[in-house]
């Protein structure tokens, strides 16, 4: 089996490239057709070219990466193949015009992964063994990966091989590649590689991710500082294309900010994504406590509520109207004390406890599952992500806790507000209620 590495433009890549020596080096590069974000360097633009026998306008990755390839190409004395898939406006439009997010980020599958697949299955015969630039930190990661493996120990990928008679496309699922980690298995650390590269003549990118990734986590300010200028074409390229609207001064991007309700034509949802103005949150001023009222002076007799008390025979409270385990019993029971002891227990309240009861228990046990971000998301094998089903138990059962605890008044706010239909109001007790009846006979 011929081996083949994968090289990504860091330090960690470069490293594997040059000391765990390989039949294929492979290198995808993002493109673009934006003219805003072409490369300024006659010289890189001559390289990749020649190097890939395509007219490329321009990269959404850091220029320097391109330096780092030709200087690792000419240090290492081996030749690395440049691969490029569509260009990033062409995949956001298949996508249906709307960024990868960190629940769909199919930019690695669509501008990464998918141009390696087509580059393998153009060049080589059979499976590769693919070396993966995983340290020997990232162990989860190389787990994971593992976790996909069919039963020959291969990745398969699922890609277009045609169309049929009806004119849609044909697909076919490949295993292409056998992933290995050498890294790992030779115990080398990231302070290590960083030493290593300290003295060599090969540049290296502050960031290896694309400029404006919206996925990637925030970086510190002075990495945004470092970041070229392309990180605003990316931006204005994006929401000129899709949203019809040219990019104006003083325009923030928020990611995951969701934008206001534009007038007009809806726009698309990458224009959805990307109409950011400067966030803006308008909250109401919280209530004022009646102690503070009291203190202030600004009471309201005829607001202030004397609430009908209300207590159950704790032999007499119905049973559970559904099939309780011994913890949600528990939970049940503790509920009927607490409500009791506050003198605003009916017997009508069995089904609401019942019901909260269940959802706690089921609460307990997804919250008890979910250890890691893996028991949140799940990666399918296109590469796409969702929330598994034991995070989305989670959120919905913690959701009918809250909603069915005001329902019963279980906070102190809750109940006074649940209390306030148990005694009318006192109009006497306010002058202007008074002189309004007199005045209207």
């Amino acid at each position: 089996m011929e081996t083949a590495t994968s090289i990504s433009g860091g330090m960690t890549s470069a490293y594997v490239a040059l000391n765990y020596p390989s039949e294929h080096n492979w290198f995808a590069l993002v493109t673009t057709t934006d003219p805003s974000c072409a490369f300024t360097d006659p010289a890189a633009v001559e390289y990749v070219q020649t190097k890939t026998d395509t007219e490329v306008v321009g990269t959404l990755e850091d220029d320097v990466i391109i330096y780092t390839i030709m200087d690792l190409e000419q240090y290492m004395g081996r030749s690395i193949d440049i691969v490029l898939g569509e260009p990033f406006d062409s995949v956001i439009d298949a996508k249906g015009s709307y960024l990868p997010n960190v629940m769909t980020r199919y930019c690695t599958t669509e501008m990464k992964i998918r141009p390696l697949f087509r580059h393998w299955s153009a060049t080589c015969d059979e499976p590769v063994e693919m070396q993966i630039g995983f340290r020997a930190n990232e162990q989860r990661r190389a787990q994971n990966m593992e976790k996909k493996v069919n039963a020959d120990g291969l990745l398969e990928f699922k890609d277009i091989v045609g169309k049929w008679p009806s004119g849609r496309n044909r697909w076919q699922t490949t295993a292409w590649q056998k992933p290995s980690f050498p890294l790992i298995r030779d115990g080398i650390f990231k302070d290590y590689i960083e030493d290593f590269w300290r003295d060599k003549p090969v540049r290296f990118a502050t960031l290896n991710n694309c400029v404006g990734c919206l996925p990637s986590k925030p970086h510190s300010p002075s990495a945004d500082v470092r970041r070229p200028p392309r990180e605003d074409g990316l931006v204005r390229s994006a929401r000129t294309a899709v949203n019809q609207r040219p990019v104006e001064e003083g325009d923030v991007v928020h990611q995951n900010q969701k934008p206001p309700t534009p007038v007009g034509n809806r726009p698309s949802r990458l224009g959805e994504r990307l109409r950011f103005g400067p966030l803006r949150i308008v909250m109401s001023r919280p209530p004022k406590s009646k102690a503070l009222k009291a203190v202030q002076g600004t009471t309201r007799p005829d607001r202030d509520f004397a609430p009908k008390l209300s207590t159950v025979d704790r032999n007499q409270f119905p049973q559970p109207v559904i099939q309780l385990n011994e913890r949600a019993r528990m939970f049940y029971d503790l509920t009927i004390d607490h409500l009791n002891e506050a003198k605003v227990l009916h017997n009508v309240d069995a089904m609401l406890l019942s019901i909260l009861a269940k959802n706690v228990d089921i609460m307990i046990d997804a919250a008890d599952s979910i250890t890691d971000l893996e028991d949140v998301v799940q990666e399918f094998d296109s590469g796409a992500t969702n929330i598994t089903g034991t995070f989305t138990a989670f959120e919905r059962a913690t959701k009918n806790i809250i909603t069915l605890s005001s329902k019963l008044g279980l906070s102190p706010s809750d109940r006074e507000k649940l209390m306030s239909f148990a005694q009318g109001r006192t109009d006497d007790a306010d002058p202007y209620e008074s002189l309004k009846r007199f005045a209207m006979g």
